[in-house]
């Protein structure tokens, strides 16, 4: 009995050793095995993902309508202010008129004293608006008369094809002005004329040769308002403190 009792401990007892060292290598091996098959798993599907054709909408006959443009958003335009020569940045949104160019501006002038020393009424008129006129500033209000006519005066009068080859002008002493520029007086710039545009240009002109012999030809100075036409500047008034009548 003794014997058998003691082979029947052993045995049970061999039983419950082996049984508890089974319990913890089976808990850690499952786990592992799981991981395994789910990770093989989406490496499959990703494999299969990538392996799969791209696929596009095709059609095969275009469409019997008329093409249409796809929607695209209009901003509505809305109106500009007025157009001014200067404005603050302090009012957001302006309109700046163009820089006069005054390039050019200088070329009637030239051409004007080249008719007097020559007393060519043709040529003069060729660098005179239609209605310009010469002006006396220091006489009565309008006083003056069609430019033409007061220089055909000048010429029966005097001789200005005396005057030569002496310079009646230097252009280095010319001084040009905008409409901006005489917004406001300063030092012993010109008065802006009354009938001055925007784009027209005020040349001064002084007069080196004012006198041949004992007589006076010329004033001290001559205002040239000039005035683009058709392009190119015309003269479109002489102010000048002279009187040949």
């Amino acid at each position: 009995m003794n014997r058998r009792s003691n082979h029947s401990d052993k045995t049970h007892g061999s039983r419950l050793s082996l049984g508890g060292a089974r319990c913890p290598s089976r808990l850690r091996v499952r786990p592992l095995i799981l991981g395994a098959w789910l990770v093989t798993g989406l490496l499959a599907a990703v494999a299969c993902k990538l392996e799969r054709p791209a696929s596009f909408a095709t059609a095969s006959a275009l469409p019997s309508g008329p093409r249409r443009p796809d929607g695209v958003a209009v901003d509505l335009q809305g109106s500009m202010p007025p157009a001014s020569t200067r404005a603050s940045t302090s009012l957001g949104l302006v309109a700046l008129r163009e820089p006069v160019d005054m390039s050019g501006a200088l070329m009637p002038v030239r051409t004007f004293f080249e008719s007097v020393a020559r007393e060519d009424k043709d040529k003069m008129r060729t660098v005179l608006t239609l209605d310009a006129q010469a002006l006396i500033p220091s006489g009565p209000s309008n006083s003056g008369s069609r430019a033409e006519d007061a220089w055909e005066r000048r010429f029966a009068k005097f001789d200005y094809k005396a005057t030569g080859p002496e310079p009646v002008y230097r252009e280095t002493a010319v001084e040009m002005y905008s409409h901006r520029d005489l917004e406001e007086a300063e030092g012993d710039r010109p008065v802006r004329p009354p009938i001055m545009e925007q784009q027209d240009v005020l040349i001064r002109v002084p007069i080196e040769l004012k006198r041949v012999g004992t007589d006076r030809l010329f004033g001290d100075e001559i205002v040239f308002l000039v005035r683009r036409v058709e392009g190119s500047f015309r003269i479109r008034a002489l102010y000048e403190d002279f009187q040949a009548y």
